[in-house]
């Protein structure tokens, strides 16, 4: 036979369950509940006063059972929680204890928010303090290891991240969620092979590989790192801050500087439909000449070269140290058959292989001279090309003939114009002046292209 406290600690509980069942039946009175959870979170207790408005025909009857008021034609209650009390302690679950009620209304213990604050930040701390402490003596652990130190943008990321799977795991344990996914798991296997990618970068070892073998290599996936915001935003991070590339990252990175930021890293996007078009290059990879790009200029022909090719050489060489950059393939081809010459076609925006190709052609003594289009766009892509290589790269026939000789009848709508505003090169701004003017582009096609003597 149970003992007399045993069959009291029964009987409480099965009132407590009787009486939660009771809030529970009612949307307004789960609503109270909930109300008095939220003062719990906020307060650490069980205390003021909870506002219900929009009440209805049922939500007036409920809360007329529960307090013996009448609400007739009122929309919104305020109601005290000492009042709630009074009021459990004269009906006939006598005995339940609000803060009691509210304890139970999720499985587990209730916790006020300052004290789930704490615990999070603990959990926090030890999660990422054990991964860095397994990957200790590798590139990805000391660059966690900082990341963690410094509390930068790349810290509020792994933060947001832990806060966001705490919560699905939570959720889970509430019963909120069906089959809920092993949130924390997840968040480890993803951190693992952040630390594995980081660890592994081509640029190590002064090589390169290609994204999908790279992320293979990594996770077992080839399509790992396939653009998945939620699992691979942090690499680009990572690689800006181990490399030193000093880059201010922003959400959401555009494909053209995720794409440079792997490479930079030794891993190639897009090996072979990466491609530029040129001219009379000359090329050499540790002293030897790559003789296809020598065969091309011996026979004054146009070769599209890869960026799998580009990253290859050392060193390119250029007829008369200039190199001539066009957007237009049809201006290309003109300009290579009247003149001899060194040329680039950037096919609009230049991509990672007219970029790379610039950048090798940039270490040497060499003029870059760079012509686009005259509108907004244009005219953005051609002030990008001057902030990348400065005092190497000349803008070349921006003057106010070539404008009016490559003015078409083409309006640019007002909402393009603001393109234009953070330009800063004088033969730029001097072109969006008459752009302004006239509202209409010009194409690159219509002007005569000129050859420095």
């Amino acid at each position: 036979m149970l003992g007399q406290s045993e069959t009291d600690r029964d009987m409480g509980e099965n009132q407590l369950q009787q009486c939660l069942e009771y809030f529970l039946s009612s949307e307004t009175l789960t609503k109270l509940l909930k109300g008095f959870y939220e003062k719990y979170r906020s307060f650490g207790s069980v205390c003021g006063s909870v506002q219900l408005r929009n009440l209805n025909e049922n939500g007036i009857e409920a809360l007329e059972g529960l307090t013996g008021k009448n609400f007739h034609g009122k929309k919104s209650a305020l109601l005290s929680a000492e009042k709630i009390q009074k009021c459990l302690d004269a009906s006939c679950y006598v005995g339940v204890e609000l803060d009691e009620l509210v304890a139970h209304l999720y499985p587990g213990e209730l916790k006020s928010k300052k004290q789930e604050q704490q615990e999070n930040e603990e959990q926090y701390t030890a999660f990422f303090g054990q991964l860095a402490a397994i990957y200790e003596d590798s590139a990805g652990g000391k660059w966690l290891r900082e990341v963690l130190a410094e509390h930068s943008e790349e810290e509020r990321i792994l933060r947001r991240r832990f806060r966001e799977c705490n919560r699905e795991a939570g959720a889970g344990l509430r019963g909120e969620m069906k089959n809920p996914p092993d949130a924390m798991g997840g968040l480890r296997g993803e951190m693992q092979n952040l630390l594995c990618a980081v660890d592994s970068l081509p640029v190590w070892t002064d090589s390169y590989e290609y994204l999908p073998i790279f992320a293979a290599q990594v996770s077992g996936d080839p399509h790992y790192f396939d653009n998945r915001e939620r699992d691979t935003f942090l690499l680009y991070y990572a690689i800006n801050h181990v490399l030193k590339l000093g880059r201010c990252l922003q959400a959401p990175i555009a494909a053209e500087e995720r794409h440079e930021i792997l490479l930079l890293a030794g891993i190639i996007v897009d090996p072979v439909s990466n491609d530029a078009m040129i001219y009379g290059l000359r090329g050499w990879t540790k002293n030897q000449e790559h003789t296809g790009l020598s065969g091309f200029c011996q026979r004054k022909e146009p070769f599209s070269i890869t960026l799998s090719t580009i990253m290859k050489l050392d060193r390119i060489q250029c007829r008369g140290n200039r190199v001539y950059v066009v957007e237009n393939p049809v201006v290309f081809v003109r300009l290579i058959e009247t003149e001899t010459i060194s040329a680039v076609c950037g096919n609009g925006q230049p991509n990672q292989a007219v970029l790379q190709l610039l950048d090798r052609i940039a270490r040497e003594d060499v003029a870059i001279y760079y012509n686009g289009d005259y509108d907004p766009e244009g005219l953005r892509i051609a002030q990008r090309m001057k902030n990348r290589y400065g005092e190497k790269l000349v803008l070349w026939h921006y003057t106010k003939e070539d404008y009016m000789q490559a003015l078409s009848e083409k309006r640019i709508a007002d909402g393009r114009m603001k393109m234009m505003d953070k330009l800063t090169s004088p033969e730029l701004v001097r072109v969006a002046e008459l752009i302004r003017e006239t509202g209409r582009a010009g194409y690159q096609e219509r002007v005569e292209l000129r050859v420095k003597p």
